[in-house]
């Protein structure tokens, strides 16, 4: 299993996950293809996780945020 994590901070929760819309959602699996097809990764399983940063607070991190099929078709 490989894991991108987007991390975003922002004023609050949902305003962080928001922040990851479809374009970036596209970028960002656009950019692990190229990494695991570079580094041996190809066969593996992926897994896209954001991490959202609100000043005061605990981290806040999300599992499976976003599927690649969902992205790549919203660009």
């Amino acid at each position: 299993l490989v894991i991108a994590v987007e991390v975003k901070a922002r004023g609050d929760f949902d305003a962080a996950l928001e922040a990851v819309n479809p374009r970036q959602q596209a970028r960002i699996c656009a950019a692990m293809e190229i990494w695991c097809a570079r580094n041996g990764f190809s066969e593996h399983d992926r897994r896209f996780d954001v991490l959202s940063v609100i000043p005061g607070r605990l981290p806040r991190h999300t599992r499976d945020a976003f599927r690649p099929d969902f992205a790549l078709t919203q660009v």
